[in-house]
């Protein structure tokens, strides 16, 4: 009876731990679901909208209250929402949306790469060419192995996803958009 009593113990213990662990995944994945969401809506609202000029896409960066120049980057915007900063830039030919995939506050990557390309293709971008993989440099200047998935998007602009293999850490996702087209 009382070895009855040990098996049902540890079994109910392990059930929990178990169903605990469960759940902190579903959480995870809910929490990844967010910053999707949210790096999504960030490139939406700027980096797909017809903007004739850099100067106009400029003005409406500056005219957004939730927007504020990075302390780290001059010339970009950025947004601080549940401790991840989500940064838009205007470059000379384009559009640039970023977030660093992992920061001290997080454990594994904010956006999977399965998950980002899929949600593109959802939204009607469709992939052109082939898959590159390649070096760039981190924020720090340390070497990182990134992949770019190069996409034509439903409004036909070029645009270009560069993802960090490796050190997430270290190099941001970028979602670059050309625009100003004549």
């Amino acid at each position: 009876m009382k070895s009855l009593i040990i098996i049902i113990t540890h079994m109910l213990i392990i059930s929990f731990l178990l169903q605990g662990c469960y759940k902190s995944i579903e959480d995870e994945n809910q929490d990844n679901k967010i910053y999707l969401s949210t790096f999504l809506d960030i490139h939406s609202q700027y980096c797909e909208k017809p903007y004739k000029q850099r100067s106009m896409l400029i003005k409406a960066l500056k005219k957004d209250p939730n927007l504020s120049i990075s302390k780290d980057y001059d010339d970009v915007y950025e947004s601080t929402i549940d401790k991840v900063s989500y940064g838009i830039s205007a470059e000379e030919d384009g559009c640039t949306t970023d977030v660093l995939l992992k920061t001290e506050l997080t454990k594994g990557a904010l956006i999977s790469l399965e998950s980002i390309e899929s949600s593109l293709t959802a939204r009607g971008y469709k992939i052109i060419g082939e898959r590159k993989t390649l070096y760039d440099k981190g924020w720090d200047g340390t070497k990182v192995k990134i992949t770019d998935i190069e996409f034509m998007t439903d409004n036909q602009e070029r645009a270009v996803l560069s993802y960090p293999l490796e050190k997430i850490d270290k190099f941001y996702m970028t979602l670059w958009v050309k625009k100003y087209s004549q």
